[in-house]
């Protein structure tokens, strides 16, 4: 019988964001539950039914074997530190919520709550990803081509601890914006002498209080991660 000689990969670096689409479209495939590794190894190889079918039962089992990383999850990882390379080209990382400009905040939240495009994923990291010397769509760049490049080239175990690290310094700002806030209003509240303004900001205050422990409790389950995504990262 022959032997079918085929690329795979060997970690989640090796997973592209599109390729970890086609295994998310696998996990939904009708064969699915009758042997799993099947569908799961035609979104990774490309091989169609026949040839899987006909390939000898040890070329099959070692291919299962080399995909044992897939019950993993792609996500503890240290990502690298400001710059990433796709297809010999330099990006920069703009990472930090509190450095962020206006229109990347708004995009960002509109691209999260609004889009429902395949590559969604690819269009958020497109906040964050920028060619090395360019500003965030500062028209030097396609957006749309840049997203397409993440889509086909990025490594989902990156762009996962991006975009987690991302929501982690997102809720500590929010966090550290609400305390400010709070601490602004009871100050207000001792030296306000109109009777009507007062009143308002004893409404306010428990409010903002109650807002503010909801995100305590998500800051801490989020951050206890933080320091692993960090070490080493050269962020500052």
């Amino acid at each position: 019988m022959k032997k079918i000689q085929v690329e795979i990969p060997h970690s989640w670096k090796d997973v592209s964001l599109e390729m970890f689409d086609k295994l998310s479209k696998a996990i939904g495939d009708k064969d699915f539950r009758v042997e799993p590794s099947t569908p799961v190894i035609k979104a990774i190889t490309g091989l169609d039914d026949e040839t899987i079918n006909n390939m000898d039962i040890k070329s099959y089992q070692k291919l299962v074997t080399k995909l044992a990383f897939l019950t993993s999850l792609p996500l503890d990882r240290k990502i690298p530190k400001k710059e990433i390379t796709l297809l010999d080209k330099t990006y920069s990382i703009l990472l930090y919520p509190q450095r962020m400009t206006t229109a990347q905040f708004i995009d960002y939240r509109t691209i999260l709550l609004n889009d429902k495009s395949r590559i969604k994923q690819a269009k958020l990291l497109t906040v964050f990803i920028v060619p090395k010397g360019a500003n965030y769509n500062d028209g030097s760049y396609d957006f749309d081509e840049l997203a397409n490049v993440i889509y086909k080239n990025l490594n989902i175990e990156f762009a996962m601890g991006l975009l987690y690290f991302f929501e982690v310094m997102s809720s500590t700002l929010l966090l550290c914006s609400l305390e400010s806030s709070l601490l602004d209003m009871k100050r207000l509240l001792k030296t306000e002498a109109d009777p009507k303004i007062q009143e308002e900001l004893k409404k306010v205050i428990p409010e903002m209080k109650n807002q503010k422990k909801e995100y305590l409790n998500l800051w801490k389950k989020k951050n206890h991660r933080l320091k692993a995504l960090t070490k080493s990262t050269g962020h500052k």
